[in-house]
């Protein structure tokens, strides 16, 4: 079976130790009693997964939806750009931040 279980392999051991193992080998290992799977797992009643036919269909041209947004964020990115640059000139111009700089050498012998 490819079904998985966990056992405790620790016997008498201060910390013990658990390990995935192959339901044949938790048999043979001893484990008569597995606890049972947690109710809340699954799928609630009346549901199924979704499959492809619950999918979206696509429709409309993809080259238009392509360039709606390709507008978008190369608008964005103008913006973003500008507001970089007008903040770099600020700061260097209005002089706003004292980059702690040393003073200049008056002897530079």
């Amino acid at each position: 079976m490819l079904v998985r279980k966990l056992i405790n392999v620790g016997k008498g051991l201060a910390r013990p130790e658990w390990r995935l193992v192959p339901v044949r080998m938790a048999s043979a290992a001893g484990v008569t009693k597995v606890p049972p799977s947690d109710p809340f797992h699954g799928y609630p009643p009346g549901k199924q997964p979704a499959t492809m036919d619950d999918m979206p269909v696509p429709h409309g041209s993809w080259q238009e939806s392509y360039d709606q947004y390709q507008k978008k964020y190369n608008r964005q990115l103008g913006i973003g750009l500008s507001l970089l640059l007008g903040t770099l000139a600020y700061v260097y111009y209005g002089q706003p931040i004292d980059w702690v700089m040393p003073p200049p050498m008056k002897n530079p012998d």
